[in-house]
């Protein structure tokens, strides 16, 4: 947290827009800031960025999306498995909103204009459980549709005691729904000629080996990565007792990141002297972090 990701996921959705490309940029993260980054309100419906043409920003409500996922278990008893669905590992909320995501890209027309989606992501540790999750709920859903073959004749059976009738206890369509859309995010995620996952860091040495933690993790998760923005690079000044001890503690950092990345593509963005907003500010970091070839 604190290395800048919106501002940089900003930026890269301002740099694809002016290239002509019409790009969504999508907030994920439960703490939205990407609102204040474009200087407007955003909410859980595209809107366009003023100053930017073909840039749309938008902000999930990941409890909008966890509703919209629907799995609810009915019948006698069935009130602590549905309070399962309530209480599953952190991530669960963003992966849900990221699932509505990709239904509306496949079959939302208001969505299938978009030729680029930028996602601006929790912190590492919240982004980590997210991008493992549909693993672990193509496993659970599977033990919970293996729970219901066993258990089914038993439930039909305690409905008819209790008067209840022979309503299904499981809602099926609704779990193999879920779980056929959560794989297609885990597919996603590992498609290198759709997806690519960039890491934002800060030249520290906590901030750096963060980072190759998480790309480590990327990599044994088959997540595409192969770039990394480092941000917040002090310019040298030797007028500033301040700048030059801290331009001289970077460029010892330096050494180790460039060793610790090896293999990826390290773009750096300086130090600057004001918060990086709106669409001018965020055109000169596009320029540094995505320079224009040649």
């Amino acid at each position: 947290g604190g290395v800048g990701k919106t501002s940089m996921s900003a930026a890269v959705a301002v740099r694809f827009a002016d290239a002509g490309q019409r790009t969504l940029v999508v907030s994920t993260d439960p703490a939205h800031s990407l609102g204040d980054v474009f200087e407007c309100k955003l909410g859980g419906r595209p809107r366009a960025v003023d100053g930017v043409e073909n840039l749309w920003a938008m902000e999930l409500d990941p409890k909008a999306g966890k509703a919209g996922a629907g799995v609810e278990m009915g019948g006698p008893g069935m009130e602590d498995l549905n309070s399962l669905f309530e209480t599953l590992p952190p991530g669960f909320d963003e992966a849900m909103a990221l699932v509505e995501i990709v239904k509306f890209t496949q079959g939302d027309p208001a969505y299938a204009k978009f030729e680029r989606i930028v996602f601006d992501t929790a912190p590492t540790g919240h982004t980590l459980r997210l991008l493992a999750l549909p693993d672990f709920l193509d496993s659970f859903l599977g033990k919970m549709m293996s729970m219901k073959s066993k258990m089914g004749a038993m439930m039909k059976s305690m409905s008819s005691m209790m008067g209840a009738g022979s309503e299904d206890a499981f809602n099926s369509d609704d779990i193999q729904e879920l779980k056929r859309s959560m794989i297609q995010v885990r597919n996603l995620f590992r498609d290198a000629a759709q997806t690519e996952f960039i890491v934002a860091c800060i030249p520290n040495m906590m901030a750096i080996s963060e980072s190759v933690r998480l790309v480590e993790q990327l990599h044994s998760e088959q997540i595409p990565v192969s770039r990394v923005f480092i941000n917040k690079v002090q310019p040298q000044n030797d007028d500033c007792q301040f700048c030059a001890a801290r331009y001289k503690e970077q460029r010892a950092n330096f050494s180790f990141l460039e060793s610790a990345f090896k293999g990826l593509r390290v773009s750096t963005v300086q130090f600057f002297d004001r918060e990086v907003r709106g669409a001018f500010a965020l055109r000169a970091m596009a320029a540094q972090l995505l320079p224009p070839p040649g």
